[in-house]
């Protein structure tokens, strides 16, 4: 379940942004519950108790700031994606002391509606990128691996080989069948019949040598029978990232 905090001491927009996140959530394609706030004290106060994945924070407020409450949370934990919310643009770099996410302007409606589309979209990436795999390993033993960590998968046998950005490699049980299902919303494409590559690390394709290149992963060859799926696919993934 993912916990979205929404705070702002002035009510009327309190329940604008409030509409607004609900409406978008949806893209992080989990649960989630959003809990509204008027103090700054009170959202510390509960995140102290119960932490939330993502904080819009207000930073003009009576009594404890924006930046007083997004400093206690800093202590508390380094976790939450912070969204500072106001009407100052002068205020966009004072607020990196305080490592935000996104600095969100208040503004007219349908304007707020187009930056938190943004917004929930760029945080849609950044929690499938933060997805954890668990692996079992022999002798009963589990490794939990990120998203963001796996350069490709190699299929040997009965065997999948996980090829990490840490230089290990990971070999478990497993069929690139069921693999390849487990990462088709991790923006992963099978390049070969025994090769599953994280997009991320793609940096170019090379048509001479036929293969996707990039720093971390070298030159993977391309199989005859991907070459179209590949193109389309990193091509689709390279334009959701501008």
């Amino acid at each position: 379940m993912v916990r979205i905090a929404v705070c702002d001491d002035v009510k009327e927009m309190l329940g604008i942004l409030t509409e607004i996140v609900d409406k978008e959530a949806g893209k992080l394609s989990e649960p989630y519950e959003i809990s509204g706030f008027t103090q700054g004290k009170r959202l510390v106060e509960e995140h102290n108790k119960k932490p939330f994945h993502i904080i819009f924070l207000d930073i003009f407020m009576p009594g404890m700031s924006g930046f007083e409450a997004a400093e206690q949370i800093g202590e508390i934990n380094r976790g939450p994606y912070l969204i500072f919310v106001t009407s100052k643009e002068e205020l966009v770099f004072d607020s990196f002391d305080y490592y935000p996410f996104y600095f969100m302007r208040k503004r007219d409606i349908e304007g707020m509606r187009m930056d938190m589309h943004k917004i929930f979209s760029k945080l849609g990436e950044f929690r499938r990128e933060e997805k954890e795999f668990i692996l079992e390993l022999p002798y009963n033993r589990k490794r939990s691996v990120r998203c963001r960590d796996i350069l490709y998968l190699l299929s040997e046998g009965n065997y999948m080989v996980y090829n990490l950005d840490t230089g290990e490699s990971i070999k478990i049980r497993g069929t690139m069948r069921d693999t390849e299902k487990e990462m088709e919303n991790y923006h992963f494409v099978r390049i070969h019949k025994r090769i599953l590559v994280n997009m991320n690390y793609i940096r170019t394709i090379d048509h001479a040598k036929n293969a996707v290149c990039g720093e971390k992963i070298g030159c993977l060859e391309i199989g005859r029978n991907y070459k179209r799926d590949v193109l389309e696919k990193y091509f689709a993934y390279s334009r959701s990232t501008l």
